[in-house]
């Protein structure tokens, strides 16, 4: 908005201007113009005694005489002006009594952004659309003294983004430190959980190789040939015994055991790439590659993070997955003899610990460690999450269990003792049970035993067989049940198909 006008203001004028020092002297303001374009950057001004002191800067502000439109004013006729003083509100006079009229910019910066649609407001306007990690500055500038609040108005597709340091007041500076953190929250097909994707599957497609050594399908094949390669064709990549395996919604992540590295698979095209670890046996913490693992072989993740279990450190490590920056939980803690499985719920992690037959839990906040089951476990390997409730593989014992986290009162889910049969609950038999997902309405287990991979239904206990022989092989198939496994040791969704850690033949199973 544009306006001639003239300002009457009782000043005592700065005596670096002209000598004017008659405290009563009325001094005329021209501007022509009100804009924050035109308007001039600051008069050094000292209001006279007429103004209390317990008046507050606000209160000075509608002093001010603003006169509009060539109208005669004098001092006393200010009332009838006193509603545009929007015009020049208090944010224009700063703590000295100058008159400010620099504009500061807002912004921040966003980080693990994958999905598509976030959209930021600052004082529920001025949106702001974001699609890429990057810095970014909403397009209004404020002046001196003005309140800010930034909130997401639209979360990205998949994703759940978090606003830190959202709000305040300008401070005669440009506001750069609003972070906005983003976590994965699933995919198109489903939500995400614990590192796998919740959405009931219908799998009757069979078997195929996803990555690692070839196997044509409806083939018997050479075990798959181990090694450490990566490429964006599947088809030339090549792993050593790997073992975990999570998702975000966007990647499989790959703990590549014998390799000690993470690996990072694109669902989408099967490329593969060394995530963390260096390939050296160590407890090095770093970016990426600059790190170092000794036999990671289980993963999980918040979202945001992917936690390690870091076999032979005897640690628990962390990779922030927007930046691949390593850091170390706990190590050579003799609670984690051999950590498997692990879950995360409330801020919590829970870890099995193999050898110690018992549950660990890890505040995230503190690192702190307790134990909260101890007994009752025979070599605890893989976890799974559904609701409150773990499902464990309790390998030994050759059983499932169920475990409220409310109670951490251990219940046998299914199984009873090592065999192969398929019936509900506990007259159902497993054979060295290593791992366990869940797609929210059923459980997946892999038997490195039996060399299957079964299927339970929730909420019947039912246990059939999904997918194997029974013999260890490399064979892929048109019918899921006619594949062969060799020592499946991981297993995830990515809410349409199940993959599997096909261990002992080096690869990475697809079941359609």
């Amino acid at each position: 908005m544009k306006m001639e006008s003239n300002f009457f203001i009782e000043v005592e004028v700065d005596p670096s201007s002209k000598t004017m020092k008659k405290r009563e002297k009325k001094i005329l303001l021209s501007y022509k113009s009100l804009s924050e374009k035109d308007a001039p950057g600051s008069w050094s001004l000292t209001f006279i005694n007429r103004i209390t002191s317990s008046e507050t800067r606000s209160k000075i502000i509608l002093s001010i005489l603003i006169c509009i439109s060539l109208v005669q004013c004098t001092p006393s006729k200010n009332t009838h002006l006193k509603a545009v003083f929007s015009l020049l509100t208090s944010n224009a006079i700063s703590n000295s009594g100058s008159l400010n009229n620099t504009q500061y910019s807002l912004g921040g910066t966003v980080t693990n952004l994958i999905g598509t649609g976030l959209t930021l407001q600052n004082n529920s306007k001025d949106n702001l659309s974001i699609s890429a990690d990057s810095n970014f500055t909403f397009a209004t500038s404020l002046a001196d003294n003005t309140s800010y609040s930034v909130s997401i108005l639209q979360q990205p597709s998949n994703q759940s983004c978090t606003v830190a340091n959202a709000s305040g007041t300008i401070k005669a500076a440009n506001i750069n430190n609003i972070t906005i953190t983003c976590s994965n929250t699933g995919n198109a097909n489903g939500s995400l959980s614990n590192g796998t994707i919740l959405n009931a599957l219908i799998l009757t497609g069979g078997v195929t190789t996803f990555a690692g050594s070839p196997c044509t399908p409806n083939t018997s094949c050479a075990a798959g040939g181990n090694g450490y390669v990566d490429s964006t064709d599947p088809t030339l990549v090549r792993f050593k015994n790997p073992e975990g395996i999570i998702t975000d919604g966007v990647n499989f992540y790959i703990a590549d055991k014998s390799n000690d590295v993470i690996r990072k698979i694109v669902i989408s095209t099967g490329a593969t790439t060394t995530f963390a670890g260096n390939g050296t046996a160590a407890l090095v913490d770093g970016t990426g590659t600059t790190a170092s693992f000794e036999k990671p072989n289980s993963l999980t993740t918040d979202g945001a993070n992917i936690y390690v279990a870091d076999k032979n450190n005897k640690a628990i490590r962390k990779i922030v997955i927007a930046t691949g920056v390593v850091t170390t939980l706990v190590s050579n803690d003799n609670n984690f003899q051999d950590p498997k499985g692990m879950v995360v719920l409330n801020n919590n992690l829970y870890i099995a610990d193999n050898t110690g037959n018992a549950i660990r839990q890890i505040d995230l906040t503190t690192n702190t460690v307790t134990t909260v089951l101890n007994t009752g476990l025979n070599s605890p390997t893989g976890m799974t999450l559904v609701g409150t409730d773990i499902y464990l593989a309790d390998k030994s014992s050759d059983r499932i269990l169920k475990i409220p986290t409310t109670t951490w009162v251990s219940s046998v889910f299914a199984g009873s003792s090592s065999g192969y049969i398929d019936a509900v609950g506990v007259a159902a038999k497993f054979n060295n049970p290593e791992n366990i997902v869940t797609d929210g309405t059923n459980l997946y287990v892999c038997e490195s035993g039996n060399d299957i991979v079964r299927k339970i239904v929730i909420s019947t206990a039912t246990v059939s067989t999904l997918s194997g022989t029974g013999t260890a092989a490399y064979t892929n198939s048109s019918t899921s049940t006619l594949a062969e496994f060799k020592n499946a040791k991981g297993i995830v969704s990515d809410g349409v198909n199940l993959y599997v850690v096909d261990s002992g033949n080096h690869t990475i199973r697809k079941i359609n």
